[in-house]
């Protein structure tokens, strides 16, 4: 049985790209809020007839924006930026970029996995064990201690740019991080 691509912006995508959609419009989501909810077509021109389509967009964006009684964010990948470790994987590699990718791969993966099994795991053990398959599958050897200093930085993940400002922008507003990881990697 063949399966079709996901198609995004008129275009097919292969099957590494599948949740690259939804995740775009999530951090579109906030980039939007953090300019004030003008249109982003707009913005890519600053030509006459750009400006005018954006003044007659931003308005009504307002008020859709104001019809909204709550949000509720994905932590990792939409406020978090997961890749954030690659700082701390210098430490053990050349190639941080590759370990950060299969690590978030593979955590990803474990998730999915164990939640169609119906064999929860706590967030940080998973984390852990797609960190370790991760060294193990580059030929990474770190020692235990850059082990828990690799999954140390995971506990301080930086935030996109646009986070701050879009949570600002939402004040007044009830919101809520709704995330499968655990209170310890969230506080």
């Amino acid at each position: 049985m063949a399966v079709s691509p996901p198609v995004r912006d008129g275009a097919k995508t292969g099957p590494l790209q599948r949740g690259t959609n939804m995740r775009s419009q999530r951090r579109d989501f906030l980039k939007m809020v953090a300019i004030g909810g003008a249109s982003f077509g707009a913005l890519a021109s600053k030509t006459a007839a750009a400006e005018e389509a954006q003044r007659k967009r931003a308005p009504r964006g307002a008020a859709e924006l104001n019809k909204i009684k709550s949000l509720a964010f994905d932590a990792y990948g939409t406020l978090f930026d997961v890749h954030s470790v690659i700082e701390a994987g210098r430490a053990v590699t050349g190639d941080p970029q590759a370990l950060s990718t299969l690590w978030r791969q593979k955590q990803l993966e474990y998730t999915w996995l164990r939640s169609l099994m119906g064999r929860y795991e706590d967030f940080w053990i998973v984390t852990e064990n797609a960190l370790r398959f991760a060294l193990m599958r580059l030929d990474i050897h770190p020692s235990e201690t850059q082990i828990r200093d690799l999954m140390g930085a995971y506990l301080s993940l930086a935030c996109f740019p646009e986070v701050k400002t879009a949570l600002g922008r939402l004040a007044g507003r009830p919101l809520a991080i709704l995330s499968n990881g655990s209170p310890r990697m969230l506080e």
